[in-house]
């Protein structure tokens, strides 16, 4: 049986597995529509950036058109756009000839006609100047009052600026004209300073005020019900996914509401200088309009905006947290503090607080929380003295009872536990908590009629002026800055904590499980090499001991890279330095490639002591085996200053016949070990002759140091599993414990013998004698090679067949970094589909997981080497797979797979591949023409 620490982890693995479901279902509904897509008709008459359609490009854009292709998203629906004008299309729509349309307001009474829950955006009227004009600030009503204005006759907007101007009591001069085109004109000719524009248009200009501000909304007619309930689900999943996603739209679309010089006034530069710090009071858990940060400071989208806005004026604000509105209250009312950090733009509920409300600056959505269990919803929960209890004291129709509680958290948890039937939250915070896996299964849906917007309240004491400056600076901030601080607070205030990260986070899941994964292999490799430990005899008391032995030792040394790998990823999860983090990220990759080195000589061993570990004598060209292993090594021993010198002169130069790969995995360990343990500027020497027969060993292979040297206690068991030296020397170099076992087990598979001389401080000498044969060269000469042109794979198309996405990502992308092209399938079956209807020579490589669903690597191999056509017999077939054992590579090549690659994909080593497979295809190619 397993320990109890063993048994305890593959528990903790096994939770781990069941959030990740957890975590992938927590997707968009819409992303899991398997039925039919609808076909829905939407009437399109064009706004310049909001409706757009170029019809020699065959192109469609704007904001509009954005806000519906998202929507279609969720919704799983295909458009049909109907050119109309837009009274064609409200006549179109009543009658039922189309099914939706933007940009319908329902106070302007349209018979027959059904709207969406939520608005699809809002528009206003700008009063704008040339950019140039510095004298005249945001809502500078004396200013204002100085310009020249042209209006065009007959025109909606002229009322209302008239409205607005007497409201404000300020009369600038108005000129009109019968068209858009005078009213340019005159703009050119300096007979005007200032017009009026809609928001829906993109102008150059700078917006000096905004007024008559309305909602408008999609709309379908009546009795379209299906497509109106879909609409409404869709528009809710998008606002709770993403609450800043019209902001963002409107902000692509319209240049007027980039950033601007905030202007003001002599009195109000006068107020700023006599004024002191200004005392702001921030909720602490309101994300992410404003919350307690990491160090518990005041973090959050509103404390940026009035950083930005005092680096623009010189004001100075000091931050403070309080944990309940009801405390920011206070404050306010006793005069501690000047402003409230976010406030819902609503005038009765700010008069209700003692405090007058700033220019609204973020749009957000109130939310109904629910079990999803509930079929009626009768209670809700409510934060004490918030804007949602006030919010819903004036819905009367809501039929709810309330209940108070003392933040958001305590709601969502009444949730949970059933004492409610919902709690109520604003878009912004659903956000957060929908990411934090405490919260999970909980439903999120908007509220009709819940749409508000967020300001600053300034306390009904201030001095005016200071309203003025938040004002102007609000106004020249523009909304694309202030979405984009909403983003990176949203961002910021995302949990840290390693379960939420892998429940809300499906690209980090993704990561996690792919290296939760290979930890499994891991431990599955211990499982296996555990079972073959069993020795079936009477000592049954000496295999229990060395079972346990062996897997206190593989505990042991798994902990050190795991440990690595866990650690640096939680720094570098924390780190926002880029050089620092991706230190971190080569630390993790070099604990990885440790692990992989530890599940590698596992396996060796496994297979020595199992019997199944045979070699494979084959001819190769002496000097380019003995090149493939001095390369590395002498990059190795230039990286640490050390001198490494070698004799090869006394070996047979020409084609002998070896085992090359485990002669070359005999020397190399040797020699890094030999690096490993020689202290900075000290010399490693290797010497490679043939001698007189001794035992049939005619080859002798000496590796000598003058480093730390084994202590003679070790030097009796150095050549166990598991085992390392204990000197204070030697702690510090890291190792898997299992080189020096493979070496000795390979040499005497070898009938050969390796022996070692070393004494402390002074150094060691390992000498290995084993048996090579001179052949002549041949057909079958195995060319030891290394990557050499890269440039015969630029251009290549490969298909690569890779069920597992995250497999399928990782190989394409090398892939096309070595300049080829890629085609994938997700299952053999489609893999030897696309082949099939290819034209002929159009791949020039396949890679072929070994494991896939529906038809696997070997079955699809087979079929396509079947076909009756002039490229099946020959294109390379490459083999991925993580069965590494000789069984697997045998059924490779018994069903007509050219070489293998093994998982995880080493790059070089699969570009040596490939270059090996090209060059060998383009030979054969030039054969047959020659023919």
């Amino acid at each position: 049986m397993l320990g109890g620490r063993t048994a305890k982890f593959l528990l903790n693995i096994i939770l781990a597995v069941n959030l990740s479901f957890n975590a992938f279902s927590a997707l968009p509904a819409a992303a899991e529509e398997t039925s039919a897509s609808r076909k829905v008709k939407v009437g399109f008459f064009t706004i310049n950036n909001f409706q757009e359609y170029d019809q020699g490009t065959d192109v469609y854009r704007g904001y509009s058109y954005d806000y519906m292709m998202a929507l279609a998203q969720y919704a799983n629906w295909e458009f049909e756009f109907v050119p109309v004008t837009y009274d064609e299309g409200i006549k179109k729509l009543q009658n039922g000839e189309l099914d939706l349309m933007n940009y319908v307001n329902p106070d302007n009474g349209y018979d027959n006609l059904s709207y969406s829950t939520l608005a699809s955006g809002e528009s206003w009227i700008n009063l704008v100047v040339p950019l140039d004009n510095n004298t005249v600030s945001y809502e500078d009503f004396d200013a204002i009052g100085e310009l020249t204005v042209g209006l065009v006759y007959e025109n909606s907007m002229n009322a209302s600026f008239v409205d607005y101007c007497k409201d404000n009591d300020c009369l600038p001069t108005i000129i009109y004209y019968h068209s858009t085109a005078e009213l340019q004109k005159a703009m050119t000719s300096g007979e005007i300073n200032s017009y009026l524009v809609s928001s829906l248009s993109d102008v150059n200009m700078r917006t000096v005020a905004k007024f008559a501000t309305s909602s408008y909304y999609l709309a379908t007619y009546k009795g379209n019900n299906d497509v109106l309930s879909e609409l409404n689900k869709a528009m809710n999943a998008l606002k709770t996914d993403n609450p800043y996603y019209q902001e963002i739209l409107y902000s692509r679309y319209h240049t007027e509401s980039t950033e601007e010089e905030t202007i003001i006034s002599t009195l109000e530069k006068e107020y700023i200088t006599n004024h002191g710090a200004i005392n702001v009071v921030c909720l602490s858990d309101w994300y992410p309009v404003c919350y307690r940060g990491s160090y518990d400071e005041c973090s959050g989208a509103v404390i940026a905006l009035l950083r930005e806005i005092g680096s623009r004026t010189g004001l100075q604000f000091t931050f403070t947290k309080v944990d309940t509105i009801k405390e920011a209250q206070a404050s306010i009312e006793d005069g501690t503090y000047d402003v409230i950090a976010g406030f819902p733009y609503d005038y009765a509920w700010a008069a209700d607080n003692h405090t007058t409300l700033t220019l609204p600056f973020a749009s957000m959505n109130m939310m109904q929380v629910t079990s999803g269990s509930s079929t009626e919803i009768l209670t809700a929960a409510v934060p004490e003295n918030s804007y949602q209890e006030y919010f819903t004291r004036e819905i009367e129709s809501t039929g709810y009872t309330y209940y108070r509680y003392h933040d958001i958290s305590e709601c969502l948890q009444a949730v949970k536990s059933g004492t409610v039937d919902c709690a109520l939250i604003d878009a912004m915070q659903a956000e957060y908590y929908q990411k934090r896996y405490s919260y999970r299964g909980l439903k999120y849906q908007s509220i009709a009629g819940g749409n508000f917007q967020i300001a600053l309240a300034v306390a009904d004491t201030a001095d005016p002026m200071l309203l003025s400056i938040l004002n102007k600076s609000i106004s020249s901030i523009g909304s694309q800055q202030i979405s984009q601080m909403f983003e990176d607070a949203s961002q910021a205030a995302e949990s840290r904590s390693l379960i939420d990260q892998v429940y809300s986070n499906s690209r980090f899941a993704a990561w996690f499980f792919t290296l939760l994964g290979f930890i499994l292999a891991a431990i599955i490799s211990l499982i296996i090499y555990g079972r073959r430990m069993k020795i079936k005899n009477q000592q049954i008391q000496e295999a229990v001991a060395a079972k346990s032995d062996f897997l206190s030792n593989m505990s042991h040394d798994m902990r050190t890279p795991l440990n690595g790998i866990i650690g640096y990823t939680n720094l570098a999860m924390d780190e926002d330095n880029q050089p620092v983090t991706q230190d971190y990220l080569k630390k993790v990759k070099i604990s990885g490639e440790f692990l992989l080195s530890l599940i590698n000589d596992t396996l060796d061993i496994s297979k020595i002591e199992s019997g199944k570990f045979t070699l494979k004598p084959e001819t190769v060209n002496s000097n380019d085996l003995l090149e493939s292993i001095v390369v590395p090594i002498q990059a190795a021993a230039e990286k640490k200053n050390i001198k490494f010198h070698m004799d090869l002169s006394g070996i047979y130069s020409g084609y002998i016949v070896v085992d090359s790969l485990n002669l070359k995995k005999v020397i190399l360990n040797l020699l890094s070990n030999a690096i490993k343990f020689t202290p900075e500027g000290g010399e490693v020497n290797l010497v490679v002759s043939e001698i007189e027969a001794v035992n049939g060993c005619n080859c002798r292979i000496i590796v000598k140091d003058n480093g730390i040297g084994i202590s003679p206690e070790f030097q009796t068991k150095m050549f166990e599993p598991f085992t390392q030296e204990g000197a204070p020397q030697a702690r510090s170099a890291v190792g898997t414990g299992l080189g020096l076992s493979i070496v000795k087990r390979i040499v005497t598979l070898m009938n050969g013998t390796i022996e070692v001389k070393s004494e402390l401080n002074k150094g060691s000498q390992f000498t290995v004698l084993v048996p090579i044969q001179h052949a002549e060269k041949d057909a079958g000469a195995v060319q030891v090679r290394s990557v050499e042109d890269k440039g015969i794979l630029q251009g290549r198309k490969v298909l690569l067949c890779e069920d597992n996405e995250m497999n399928a990502e990782i190989a394409s992308t090398i892939l096309k970094s070595f300049g080829m092209m890629v085609d994938t399938a997700e299952t053999g079956k489609e893999g030897v589909k696309i082949f099939t209807d290819s034209a002929v020579w159009n791949y020039d490589l396949i890679l072929m997981d070994r494991r896939m669903p529906e038809m696997d690597g070997l079955e699809a191999a087979r079929r396509i080497r079947a076909m009756n056509r002039e490229d099946a017999g020959s294109i390379p077939i490459i083999a991925m797979s993580a069965d590494v054992f000789d069984e697997s590579i045998q059924e490779f090549t018994a069903a007509g797979m050219n070489s293998h690659v093994d998982k995880p994909i080493d790059r070089m080593a699969l570009e040596q591949e490939l270059i090996s497979q090209c060059e060998i295809e383009d030979a054969l190619r030039k054969h047959e023409v020659k023919a």
